[in-house]
């Protein structure tokens, strides 16, 4: 879904970032293993330059915190420095520096020395390094080592260290974008004050993954409902997002999965869409039942059922989290299209037919980031942006003059085009 995309901007605007995936994939289950003990903690809380000390429990904690970033760099991964993603989901006016995701992947590129042995895609594998020998098997992670591990051992892991100071210098690019951090707190706040002591400054941020949960964590406190556009859009259109759900089961850089190795993708869906009625209704006393207008843009439009559509460009960039839900060809998908190598022998972008007549396309950018085609052009922008842009005005003007072509008839003829 959605998180794989993460993954896929590592390289930002060249491939040479060839280590970031497996070394990401390594450090959340040392991260993991770190926090079972209260020297592994000690070690965290000093490399991760956290405010406050870690408690025993708080390794999921500090992995989602570390994980979510990802999503929102992703989408802001543009060729050029911006503030669009981080002034809607972070702490403001800030900008992202160029090419983000490659950013944070070179910050944890480093031949390490630590090895994963294993099948990664079926999520059973051991890694390796200098005191460490960690078998991981879909959620559950042990130690293999025939002696006991012990504090020394953690505090003489150098690539172990070294990973983990890697780690934390790429998820500051987006929890210290303002560059006044002096050290993180792992509860994210929505621009409030700051939090904790006095000696440690608040994350002023908030991913989209954090959000529900943060306003969940609200209700008790009887706050009013979150004045967010997101929300009241995706409520009263009945937008059921659901590209995000899945993740750390083999196909992106995230461990541990979130669901079960026998896990079936349409209860995971229809649950969602049952916890998403009963969001909707408290948040905006909407009520349970359908009214006569609850699908009116299906019916209007058609829904899925779009081969009588015309006139619509679906722009997908390959960078965007979001292109998992994108609109492509019947029986393809984004795993279809060749992302995970460079690309050679394919011309970018793809301009592919949604409907038989061609009217309907989807346009595939290999290095957009969210919506980069409708921003305003730049001197760093990929060669295919220029393309896909043109190819938007052509069909537009193509459009623009046909329906021009039927209104000339029709006066001619006196005929009635309402």
């Amino acid at each position: 879904g959605g998180v794989r995309a993460g993954h896929r901007g590592g390289g930002g605007g060249d491939r040479a970032t060839t280590r970031c995936d497996g070394n990401l994939l390594a450090g959340w289950s040392l991260v993991s293993y770190y926090a079972r003990s209260d020297v592994g903690r000690e070690i965290l809380k000093r490399d991760f330059d956290l405010c406050m000390g870690l408690k025993a429990g708080d390794g999921d904690k500090l992995l989602e915190w570390m994980q979510s970033p990802f999503f929102d760099m992703a989408e802001g991964d543009f060729p050029f420095e911006s503030s669009y993603i981080s002034s809607a989901v972070g702490p403001g006016v800030y900008n992202l520096p160029p090419w983000v995701m490659g950013k944070a992947c070179q910050h944890v590129n480093d031949d390490y020395g630590i090895g994963i042995v294993g099948n990664t895609t079926l999520v059973k594998y051991d890694i390796l390094t200098s005191q460490l020998h960690l078998s991981v098997d879909w959620d559950n992670l042990s130690t293999t080592a025939t002696t006991l591990v012990t504090d020394k051992d953690l505090e003489a892991g150098d690539d172990v260290r070294s990973l983990f100071q890697g780690m934390k210098k790429a998820v500051a690019l987006w929890y210290n974008m303002t560059k006044s951090e002096k050290c993180f707190h792992l509860n994210p706040a929505i621009n409030e004050d700051n939090i904790g002591d006095s000696n440690g400054s608040g994350v002023k941020t908030v991913t989209r993954r954090h959000l529900e949960q943060y306003w969940d964590g609200k209700k008790e406190d009887n706050n009013d409902p979150p004045d967010t556009c997101w929300d009241s859009l995706c409520c009263n259109e009945s937008f059921n997002l659901v590209n995000t759900l899945v993740r750390g089961v083999g196909n992106d850089v995230f461990w541990p999965p979130n669901v079960p190795r026998d896990y079936d993708r349409e209860e995971i869906i229809a649950n969602v869409s049952k916890d998403t009625e009963q969001h909707c209704s408290q948040m905006f006393l909407r009520p349970m039942t359908n009214d006569p207008h609850a699908r009116f843009l299906d019916d209007y439009y058609g829904g899925l059922r779009i081969s009588s559509s015309s006139n619509i460009i679906y722009s997908n960039g390959l960078l965007d989290p979001w292109s998992s839900a994108g609109v492509y060809p019947d029986g393809l998908s984004v795993s279809d299209i060749g992302i995970g190598d460079d690309g050679n022998g394919i011309e970018w972008p793809l301009i592919l037919n949604v409907t038989e007549d061609g009217s309907v396309i989807s346009l595939v950018l290999k290095w957009g980031g969210h919506h980069l085609d409708l921003m305003f052009s730049h001197e760093n922008d990929p060669a295919e942006v220029t393309i896909a842009r043109k190819v938007e005005d052509e069909y537009i003007g193509r459009w623009i003059e046909e329906w021009r072509s039927v209104k000339s008839v029709c006066r001619g003829d006196s005929c009635d085009t309402k």
